[in-house]
């Protein structure tokens, strides 16, 4: 997805001691050498005297700043930094497409599942079970008042309406009409009191 291989594991390690390695203290020796041959080298590069340092980072600060000392190494390592770059963004945009196509898709068998409701159907809707007695009844019968938003029902019983709006996939439409909108008294109530 960003355009390299995942980095995972022991990568600094050789593979055949990798396949020697039994136990987590084998692990740490070899990790321990690693580390003290890692600082002999930094010991033993050449001395280098205060003014050849100096010398050395003004001559890297000028290759920098100056456009016309880059090499066509450098200028090989920036296109192809470019294209890199470019192809990550064009990789994203697929994958962005291919995330709406999958949303659509979605959406699509969510319609198919769950149609739409009328005003006036009734319906069951489940009651939490943090909301009712172990012996209480388990659903309860509403009836669909209006379509709020996209998507979202105001429902209502015959001991008021709900409080809250409901998706289509938290109710499931009845055939037979027990409930109906005009004897919906007008106060809201919660499922809880309802139950």
């Amino acid at each position: 997805m960003f355009g390299c291989k995942a980095n995972v594991g022991l990568n600094s390690l050789q593979k055949d001691a990798l396949v020697e390695l039994s136990t987590e203290e084998a692990l740490e020796s070899i990790l321990i050498e690693d580390e003290n041959h890692l600082n002999e080298e930094m010991e033993i590069e050449p001395n280098i005297t205060d003014a050849e340092k100096s010398d050395k980072e003004t001559e890297n600060q000028g290759n920098t700043t100056d456009p016309s000392k880059i090499t066509q190494s450098d200028q090989e390592i920036v296109i192809a930094l470019d294209k890199r770059k470019q192809d990550i963004g064009n990789i994203r945009k697929l994958v962005g497409q291919s995330l709406k196509k999958q949303a659509d898709k979605m959406l699509a068998l969510s319609s198919v599942k769950y149609p739409a409701a009328n005003t006036g159907d009734n319906v069951v809707v489940k009651i939490p079970d943090v909301d009712r007695a172990k012996a209480d009844d388990r659903n309860i019968m509403v009836v669909i008042i209006s379509l709020e938003t996209e998507g979202m029902y105001k429902l209502g019983t015959k001991h008021g309406i709900l409080n809250q709006l409901y998706a289509r996939n938290q109710f499931t439409v009845c055939k037979e009409t027990f409930v109906t909108v005009d004897i919906v008294p007008q106060h809201e109530v919660t499922i809880r009191e309802c139950a």
